[in-house]
């Protein structure tokens, strides 16, 4: 009859809205707290590997400890600059970044200070790492040099995805302040340009500034602060500054050039390694990524118990650290937090944000029924503005909904079977079932001659209904013995609404008498 296939259409919309987000179903965990430094996803990274011992041999424990120091990271950096690296260094790190999946993102590249047949170092000089597709890189031997036999140069990237920027690696000469002056006035001449066309610039490496050569400091501090923002490790123990208040006249150096942000540094790090005469230097640069607006992907907004599920991903390029997510349903606007679940999908698509940027939240809400669009807010972190991550349609159904029957025929009972869900509710709801000897079309409650029996929650599990609605769960089955007077053929079932908005609902009617 009608009012039986009109339980049946409302069951098939319902469940085929929620059967198809069960498709995009995200698992997220956990993330551990990490420990300090502050944020403890740094973007700019500075290695000085000694690789060769100063000549003395070759370091056989560095690379692993490179390698050890990259892999441990949520994040990847953007840039790893590296200095007294051999080849079979350069090597190692470059296959293990390959086996970690990162290997065709990363683009390497080398330049030579001392000659191929140095051994057992072999070829021996800078190194740059960069997070990107493609580049173009420049190697540039510096045309003032000194006495040994080493040759300074800088290494050069140019790139553009994931973020349009220049780096560089390079070494200075050690103990001669006017050479050494020479060829940063070259690395600084070759990347003005660069720098005066508005691209970012990372300078990176060990400049070797003796703090006593106070004219050097004079001169570089002078020629560099106009452009660049800075940060700066002393070899010495006791005095390992991270500060860019004041030049300081330190060893290895990060320097940075950003014309779109007047912000330059959040935080700044500096570690011992064993394994090397200079503590290894990172830095976190403000923006790392770029100015822009939050992006990501809303997977998943479903109908669930009491209100909706929201599942996806957001980030904002300007910070690695999660950024904070609303959540609209219709008008209607929710602050779910910070966006920090883990999901290894985002982490191999954007490397250089890292996994901790999943949300999966369930928002209690008893709104009307109606169908309405639902979005996802990335909040903006700096320049950018707040940026939807993804909009859905949203069937949001406030009566139950279910099937009634198959009707079966006793001694003056009958049996009844169905199903009903409430969706305002995990809970199994009441099934009142009424029988009579006539009945109007759409079986109308209270007929004259009708019975009505209250036939408890329909609480029986249907492992069918478990499958279509999984956030409800298996225990809404019908199956209840009702008394049939004499003469009565027609049963009509009633779902009753206990939760939330909407009434009660009509989920069928049968003849089951001739």
């Amino acid at each position: 009859m009608g009012c039986r296939e009109s339980g049946q259409v409302i069951r098939h919309r319902f469940a085929a809205a929620v059967f198809a987000s069960m498709m995009l179903t995200i698992t997220l965990r956990p993330v551990a707290a990490e420990a300090s430094p502050a944020l403890n996803v740094f973007q700019v990274v500075q290695f000085n590997i000694w690789g060769n011992r100063g000549g003395d041999g070759y370091n056989p424990d560095v690379a692993a400890a490179v390698i050890a120091s990259l892999m441990s990271r949520d994040s990847f950096p953007l840039v790893i600059s590296m200095n007294e690296v051999c080849r079979q260094q350069f090597d190692e790190i470059s296959q293990a970044l390959v086996n970690s999946g990162l290997g065709s993102r990363v683009v390497r590249f080398q330049s030579d200070s001392f000659p191929s047949e140095n051994q057992p170092c072999g070829q021996y000089g800078n190194a740059l790492f960069v997070l990107s597709s493609g580049g173009s890189p420049v190697a540039y031997q510096y045309s003032a040099q000194g006495q040994g036999k080493e040759k300074r140069n800088f290494v050069c990237a140019d790139v553009s995805q994931p973020t349009s920027m220049v780096a560089c690696s390079t070494h200075l000469v050690a103990d001669n302040p006017t050479v050494a002056g020479q060829q940063l006035a070259e690395l600084n001449s070759f990347l003005d340009l660069f720098r005066q066309a508005g691209r970012r610039i990372y300078m990176m490496g060990d400049f070797n500034l003796d703090r006593n050569q106070n004219w050097w400091c004079h001169w570089a501090s002078n020629t560099l602060t106009t452009s660049y923002s800075r940060y700066g490790e002393s070899d010495s123990i006791s005095n390992r500054s991270t500060t860019d208040g004041s030049f300081g006249c330190k060893y290895d150096y990060t320097f940075m050039g950003n014309p779109v942000s007047p912000i330059y540094e959040t935080d700044a790090y500096i570690y011992d390694s064993p394994y090397s005469d200079h503590h290894w230097y990172q830095s976190y640069p403000h923006a790392p990524n770029g100015i822009g607006s939050p992006y990501g992907s809303l997977d998943q907004a479903v109908r669930i118990p009491g209100g909706v599920r929201f599942a996806g991903w957001a980030t904002d390029p300007e910070q690695v650290a999660p950024i904070d997510m609303h959540a609209y349903v219709g008008p209607y606007g929710y602050n779910t937090g910070a966006a920090s679940g883990y999901r290894a999908d985002v982490r191999s698509a954007h490397p250089q944000q890292g996994a901790s940027h999943g949300f999966y939240v369930n928002i209690a809400n008893t709104l009307p029924a109606g169908n309405y669009s639902t979005c996802a807010w990335g909040i903006n972190v700096g320049g950018g503005s707040n940026a939807t991550v993804g909009c859905t349609a949203l069937d949001y159904q406030v009566d139950p909904i279910g099937a009634f029957g198959p009707v079966t025929v006793g001694w003056g009972f009958i049996n009844v079977k169905g199903w009903t869900i409430d969706p305002d509710t995990a809970a199994a709801i009441p099934v009142h079932v009424y029988t009579s000897s006539t009945i109007s079309w759409g079986g109308t409650l209270g007929t004259p001659g009708a019975a009505g029996t209250n036939t408890g929650n329909a609480s029986v599990y249907r492992a069918d209904i478990a499958a279509w609605f999984p956030a409800w769960g298996g225990n809404h089955g019908l199956d209840a013995n009702v008394l049939s007077p004499t003469g009565h053929k027609y049963a009509c079932g009633y779902a009753i609404n206990t939760a939330g908005q909407g009434g009660n609902h009509l989920l069928g009617c049968t003849q089951y008498l001739p």
